[in-house]
């Protein structure tokens, strides 16, 4: 899998309201195994740090992700990242 289309399934699996309202910061990937061009892929992202819906100030919100292949097709881990985000200027 390229880092392009993973950093697109990290993207898109944030909720609206962060991408909305912050700006990528940083992000981190680490790849566990490879996968074929017909696996089918499952994206996970769960939100691990917040401000709890309050903007203002220097807060970011922590992102962790996961894909992995999909439980049928023998399941397991593919990558793990994490991104955080900063408040977009002028919001």
């Amino acid at each position: 899998m390229s880092i392009d289309l993973t950093i697109l399934f990290l993207y898109y699996s944030v909720p609206k309201t962060i991408e909305e309202n912050y700006e990528l910061a940083s992000i981190s990937l680490e790849y566990l195994r490879e996968c074929r061009k017909d696996s089918v892929v499952e994206s996970h992202t769960y939100v691990t740090g917040s401000n709890n819906g309050k903007r203002g100030g220097y807060v970011h919100v922590e992102c962790e992700h996961m894909l992995q292949l999909e439980i049928g097709s023998g399941g397991g881990e593919i990558m793990k990242g994490r991104t955080s985000w900063r408040p977009k200027y002028g919001k």
